[in-house]
């Protein structure tokens, strides 16, 4: 690169941590219980080299009965050494991968296009995706599967590209197995993807034989570790989030034909065009606010306009594998997805992040090729930057001022608080709603709970509510399974309870302490009230 490149990349650069960094703590406003599941849980093996369930350095975190994955957990046990346990070091691996996502992008550019500007130009556009923002800002397992197979793939380009640089192809392959043990999407997209990305560049594999072998090893023997731990393979996740049975039932393919894998395509096909739909790219997004930064849609209009002149250059210079390697890869995107129930789920095809932003710099640079004159450049460059910023800015900015006051519910704010309130020793009892499902978690995180203590006094949930709290009770906490509207006014004992509910009490005015925990907004999120 030259200066000025190098140093717009260092701008880049600077404004992509910002983004990624500025109030990680506070914006969202505060850890969800997955997120505070897997905190814990790194805490846990930090400490003990245990999950919260007394398991040894599993492969599958059983957490709240729903197997979650590994990757993100280790990893941020491994920043809690560094930083200490706090809700800043939980999510600051999700955080510095996002940022080490802007330099993958460029080197993506430059490498598979041969071109320092493509790079330039995708690592802008993904320094300032919302997207990649939002999914930077929590730790997020989908995120980690997201990054990892990004860096497979430039690993694998660049010991392709040069001599010496052979020992990155295995590598490669390394960290497509790092992807698959992230999150279960990658189980769908990147099998196949890897597939592709061999036979596409077989010839030259064979050429450093040994390499390819030792990658294609380290790939199938991740792939056999799904067999040996089976729930690696999510089926747990599938059960929780599968199609209805009676949905599949009212469909017309099911009811002329009797056969349920037919019902379920009648429902899945249209599922997966929403995902291509003009409203869920570029105006409404995720209609859950949690796995969207809102106020918008998914993509920018500017960069999906430059990614489509960049397809089109593709394919007039006859690029035909790089064309249909990251064509393959934005179609197999939305495929986990589908399979699920609900609106359009961004957590779920978070792999369509990433081909419009490299395209984008594919698209951007030839059309900079094209216009020789520097007047016609600076015009270019000045429209993009225009269109883009009236694309995005407006919801970057709200995002950063207003998501926390908007959404508190989506991410359980108030928790944490009540937390601090109860922790007080006088208490003896502490009952607490669990309108905010898995409370215990919480409990478990902000008290920094040693795990034999834990695990000496829990008692599980096996009821009808299970599926949300998992756990019953330890130590002086119960969760649910008391008759609030009798909640009694008793010495040492403490009630936790949602709004509606405090002036449902039937005592409510012999509880003389009474704490209200509010949202940023100023709205009522919980009241805690006690004798004393």
């Amino acid at each position: 690169m030259n200066r000025l490149a190098s140093f717009l990349f260092l701008i880049i650069l600077l404004l992509g941590a910002f983004l990624r960094f500025y109030k990680l703590d506070s914006i969202p406003p505060s850890l969800n219980w997955d997120e505070t599941a897997a905190a814990y849980n790194a805490y846990t093996i930090k400490n003990w080299a245990k999950d919260e369930w007394g398991k040894t350095l599993p492969l599958v975190f059983t957490s709240f009965r729903d197997d979650k994955r590994p990757i993100h957990i280790y990893i941020t046990s491994m920043f809690f050494n560094l930083f200490g346990a706090t809700d800043f070091s939980a999510r600051f691996p999700s955080a510095l991968i996002g940022f080490l996502m802007i330099p993958l992008f460029f080197l993506f550019g430059k490498l598979y296009f041969g071109s320092d500007l493509a790079g330039l130009f995708s690592a802008f556009a993904i320094a300032f995706s919302s997207y990649d923002i939002h999914y930077s800002r929590g730790l997020w397992e989908a995120h980690f599967a997201l990054f990892f197979f990004v860096l497979g793939l430039v690993l694998f380009r660049a010991g392709l590209t040069r001599k010496g640089r052979e020992a990155l192809v295995p590598l490669a392959y390394f960290s497509f197995g790092l992807s698959l043990f992230s999150y279960h999407s990658a189980l769908v997209v990147v099998p196949p993807m890897v597939f592709i990305l061999t036979l596409f560049f077989l010839k030259d594999l064979l050429k450093i034989l040994n390499s390819f072998s030792f990658g294609m090893f380290i790939f199938i023997f991740f792939i056999s570790l799904l067999f040996f731990e089976p729930r690696l393979l999510g089926i747990a996740r599938i059960n929780q989030n599968k199609l209805p049975k009676e949905t599949v039932e009212k469909t017309y393919i099911f009811q002329k034909t009797g056969n349920h894998l037919l019902g379920q395509l009648e429902i899945m096909i249209p599922k997966y065009k929403d995902y291509f739909s003009y409203q869920y790219l570029f105006e409404e997004g995720n209609k859950s606010p949690r796995a969207s930064m809102n106020y918008g849609g998914k993509f920018s209009k500017t960069v999906f306009f430059l990614a489509i002149i960049g397809l089109i250059f593709l394919i007039a210079k006859g690029n035909f594998k790089i064309f249909l390697l990251i064509l393959f890869w934005f179609l197999l995107a939305p495929l986990p997805a589908v399979f699920s129930s609900g609106e359009p789920h961004a957590t779920r095809a978070i792999f369509m992040l990433g081909p419009p932003q490299i395209l984008a710099g594919f698209g951007f640079f030839k059309i900079w090729q094209f216009l020789r004159a520097s007047s016609l450049r600076f015009v270019l460059v000045l429209l993009i930057l225009v269109f883009f910023a009236k694309d995005r800015a407006l919801q970057i900015l709200n995002y950063f001022d207003r998501y926390d006051k908007d959404y508190p519910i989506e991410w359980q704010y108030g928790m944490k608080h009540v937390v601090d309130i109860v922790r007080d020793s006088k208490y003896k009892k502490v009952y607490v709603d669990i309108v905010r499902q898995q409370p215990y978690i919480f409990f478990l995180w902000y008290n920094k709970v040693p795990l034999p203590e834990f695990l000496s006094t829990v008692k599980y949930d096996y009821s009808s509510s299970s599926s949300f709290n998992t756990v019953f009770s330890f130590d002086k906490y119960q969760f649910g399974g008391w008759d609030w509207v009798e909640s009694a006014p008793l010495d040492n004992v403490a009630y936790v309870v949602e709004p509606y509910k405090y002036t449902g009490l039937r005592r409510r005015t012999d509880f003389l302490n009474v704490n209200l925990v509010k949202y940023p907004s100023g709205a009522e999120a919980f009241y805690v009230v006690s004798v004393y």
